[in-house]
């Protein structure tokens, strides 16, 4: 063998030597003695999900109070109104006296027919509640149903038969007070006739039990609703006035020149005069069949307020009243 063969074999006789050595100091450097190691102790968890499994949930307990009740019901207070409708004819006259008798040619008269909504509830602020949250019932006693409201549609007022004396007239506050009257007699005849009332009674005691059955709140709760009969007195007729702030809402009152200032002038003027003061109800302008000879054409020939055609400078009538021009 010469020298080269010499030194390749020496070669790979320390190649083969240093590679195991090194697999050998690997597999020292990674291999794992598990005496070195102490054993893991694992505790079973069985008692803990025992603990676990006896903890009882307990179901929130709903109560109720007063206000939830009034925020269930409270929607039904603009349901509950009761209506009645009617329609009625009626006289104003006026006229002089001498001796206790009525004086020829002093009579202004006037026959009207009318219509008018009366309403009937019941005031919410007086409904009673008893609620007992451990028995889960519910008691609502209802007061006592009544008159609400009484209103005149003064867009239906048609006159008929209308005469004016030179000598007589019939005075705002006669008008207004005629007005009332029968306002008054047609809620009389509702309160004595108890049929009225005693509807608005079932409508409120239906509405209510209905929102209540509607509303999950209530739902595990026993209730009941208690009604109140309504007293038949005069006193019931009557609107009850449950606050300032709806007397002061009241209709305005309006002073008007005297009738001989319209009359005569171009009726559109005459309706513009009127609405620029504040006057609401303004019937649409009717030609006169009969006008004088004196006026010309498009001419106010008469005006009635409320039914009064002879008024004075500064007499006084409700903003609403009904006004009526006439024209050639």
């Amino acid at each position: 063998m010469d020298i080269k063969g010499i030194i390749i074999s020496g070669v790979l006789i320390v190649g083969a030597v240093g590679g195991t050595a090194a697999y050998y100091n690997h597999k020292e450097k990674n291999s794992i003695d598990l005496d070195d190691f102490e054993p893991v102790s694992v505790e079973s968890t069985a008692d803990d999900d025992e603990e676990t499994s006896e903890v009882e949930l307990v179901p929130e307990v709903i109560t109720l109070s007063v206000q939830n009740l009034k925020e269930i019901i409270e929607p039904a207070s603009q349901l509950i109104t009761t209506k009645y409708k009617y329609t009625n004819a009626a006289d104003i006259e006026n006229y002089k006296e001498a001796f206790g008798k009525k004086v020829i040619g002093t009579t202004t008269h006037t026959v009207f027919t009318y219509d008018g909504v009366i309403s009937g509830g019941i005031d919410f602020s007086a409904i009673e509640y008893n609620i007992d949250n451990d028995a889960r019932t519910i008691e609502i006693t209802l007061p006592a149903p009544e008159i609400i409201a009484n209103e005149l549609d003064t867009n239906s007022f048609r006159f008929y038969d209308v005469s004016n004396s030179l000598f007589t007239d019939i005075k705002p506050e006669e008008t207004i007070g005629k007005l009332d009257d029968l306002k008054k007699n047609e809620a009389d005849k509702l309160i004595q006739d108890g049929e009225f009332l005693k509807d608005v009674n079932e409508n409120a005691e239906t509405l209510i039990t209905s929102f209540l059955k509607m509303s999950d709140e209530i739902k595990d709760y026993t209730f009941t609703v208690n009604i109140t009969e309504p007293e038949v007195t005069e006193e019931a007729a009557e609107v009850p006035d449950r606050s300032i702030e709806e007397s002061e809402s009241a209709v305005a009152e309006i002073a008007v020149e005297k009738t001989s200032k319209y009359t005569g002038e171009n009726y559109q003027t005459v309706i513009n005069k009127l609405t620029d003061i504040g006057f609401t109800n303004i019937s649409e302008a009717v030609q006169d069949p009969d006008p004088s000879f004196y006026y010309k054409a498009g001419d106010c020939t008469r005006i009635s307020i409320n039914g009064v055609e002879d008024f004075k400078k500064g007499d006084k009538f409700p903003a609403d009243s009904v006004i009526r021009i006439y024209y050639k």
